[in-house]
């Protein structure tokens, strides 16, 4: 199947792995080619050059329907991934349009406003794995050269950050989202170990007065209805060696 730059197609795309459509998915520019297959309740997509946005992506995914929980296995490489937009698929964008058209003032945030939705997990379970040359995690923050193992059951996610280059040292983590009563919990663990103090300067400030390496320990906690909200709940305890 050959696609051109059509609206559309990556919410239907999502339709097909179970996840159900998402209009904010829908203007996505997508170029490039997708092998589809289709036998025994069972759908496999393909590709080995897609650009999605402005990232370049290759590998599959695939959906077997056959049995009542639906299983998925995605496999994903690309040069950049972005975590507000890999978040897309488990958030209710028609609320957040419906709060924001309400609002007088939006306030600018790199963090989604939409509610999450893990019922669109539900009758669902399966594992993503992706490897991205750059992840960024939030405004100016990327990770390289990260590997990222993802866990999905009904109501739930567990990712786990098996490796990553970050300010010079190796990151790794893990951090679980589940549905709470007043939206989705989240419980996570980051760690850095040799770290460069002179990489973790803002681009363009002076350089701090002391050098070397340390380790960067931190356990956070959340709840929170929104990814926004989510992000300014987080509390914790973090150590520096």
């Amino acid at each position: 199947v050959d696609i051109g730059r059509a609206a559309g197609v990556l919410a239907h795309l999502l339709a097909a792995t179970a996840l159900g459509r998402n209009e904010r998915l829908a203007g996505v520019p997508v170029v490039g080619r997708i092998g589809v297959s289709f036998a025994n309740q069972r759908l496999k997509l393909e590709t080995d050059d897609l650009a999605l946005a402005d990232a370049r992506v290759r590998g599959s995914v695939d959906v077997d329907a056959s049995k009542p929980v639906k299983r998925i296995e995605v496999k994903l490489a690309s040069n950049r991934a972005d975590l507000s937009r890999i978040l897309v698929p488990i958030l209710d964008e028609r609320l957040a349009a419906a709060v924001q058209a309400s609002a007088r003032v939006e306030p600018a945030s790199w963090w989604p406003e939409a509610p999450f939705d893990l019922d669109r997990l539900g009758g669902l379970e399966g594992t993503i794995t992706l490897d991205a040359a750059e992840f960024q995690v939030a405004s100016g923050v990327a990770l390289r050269n990260a590997r990222l193992e993802t866990a999905i059951r009904p109501g739930a996610v567990d990712i786990r950050l098996v490796d990553a280059n970050a300010s010079g040292g190796k990151a790794t983590g893990r951090f679980a989202l589940a549905k709470a009563p007043a939206g989705v919990s989240l419980k996570g663990s980051l760690r850095i170990d040799g770290a460069e103090i002179a990489n973790a300067a803002a681009p363009g400030a002076r350089p701090p007065p002391v050098a070397g390496r340390v380790q960067f320990i931190l356990d956070v906690t959340g709840t929170a209805l929104t990814a926004r909200g989510l992000i300014a709940a987080l509390s914790g305890t973090g150590e520096i060696r």
